[in-house]
């Protein structure tokens, strides 16, 4: 094939590096041959063009170090199944507490939303309101989609985010609800917290879901968000009105939440917090919730 000897410029188990070799060399115009030899696969060079085909490969493997760049792996999160069954655990023994009291202590009347009273500085009535249900079927909706959402969400940006995020969603949701109704108004229900979720899912997901190397469940949120939303709007929060939507406390659940993904995927922090630490975080959520019934009922 060649008038002189031809001279091996680079060898390798495998035949395909060899292929791509001969096509960098092939692209300005240096012949080049691939044979197997000695359980090798061999790129051979006429001899006098030698020189330069060793020095257009030397250049092409300095342009390509580090090629392909290592898969990234997405920073690992819980599940978040311990805290989504704890939310579920408070929600179902909050029920009977709400509807009848506990020790001949009514919980109801000092825990929900009254507009009056919060704007009167009762503020730790938008957080205890989240524990109260009007119904079973207001507590079941609640249940489903709030561990639905959550457990979806942890695998993003784990519990204790999630979590807090639910709890500030739904105190500061239920907040600027307050705001815009009338003095008289009143609600509970977590559906603000939830939809908090909602929020804060989807504007983490609409900030980071191009981050490479992340296999999570997250490409369900914009679906589940859908369903959410369509099994709120049958869904009581007015208290003594089973069938009444309470829509102003899900748009600012809503847009808190929105807030608060967006500030996570903005400052990274699902990458900053260990697994360990968001189960520590997530833990502390129950703090205002105690201390908020504390002012309730003293």
């Amino acid at each position: 094939m060649f008038p002189e000897p031809p001279l091996e410029v680079y060898a390798h188990p495998r035949k395909r590096p060899c292929q791509e070799r001969a096509l960098v060399l092939r692209a300005v115009g240096l012949p080049s041959q691939v044979l197997q030899h000695e359980g090798f696969w061999r790129l051979f060079v006429p001899a006098e063009i030698f020189e330069r085909a060793h020095a257009e490969l030397v250049g092409y493997d300095e342009e390509n170090k580090g090629w392909p760049p290592p898969k990234v792996q997405g920073a690992h999160r819980s599940s978040g199944r311990r805290e989504t069954v704890a939310y579920a655990a408070l929600m179902i023994l909050m029920y009977p507490i709400g509807q009848k009291g506990l020790l001949g202590t009514d919980w109801w009347t000092p825990g929900r939303v009254a507009g009056d009273l919060v704007r009167e500085g009762e503020v730790w009535r938008t957080v205890t309101a989240l524990t109260l249900h009007v119904d079973l079927s207001h507590l079941a909706g609640n249940l489903l989609f709030g561990v639905l959402f959550a457990l979806v969400a942890s695998q993003s940006l784990g519990p204790g985010l999630v979590w807090w995020g639910a709890l500030l969603s739904g105190a500061f949701g239920n907040a600027l609800n307050v705001v815009f109704r009338d003095p008289e108004f009143r609600s509970v229900g977590a559906s603000t917290a939830v939809f908090g979720i909602v929020g804060l899912m989807s504007a983490f997901e609409a900030l980071r879901r191009d981050s490479p190397g992340i296999r999570t469940l997250r490409s369900l949120g914009p679906v589940l968000g859908g369903a959410v939303l369509l099994g709120f709007l049958g869904m009581g929060g007015g208290e003594g009105s089973p069938d009444r939507v309470d829509i102003g406390a899900h748009v600012f659940g809503f847009l808190v939440g929105s807030v608060f993904g967006a500030t996570c995927a903005w400052l990274r922090l699902p990458d900053r917090i260990h697994s360990r630490a968001q189960h520590v975080l997530a833990a502390t959520v129950a703090l205002p919730l105690v201390i908020a019934w504390v002012l309730a009922l003293v």
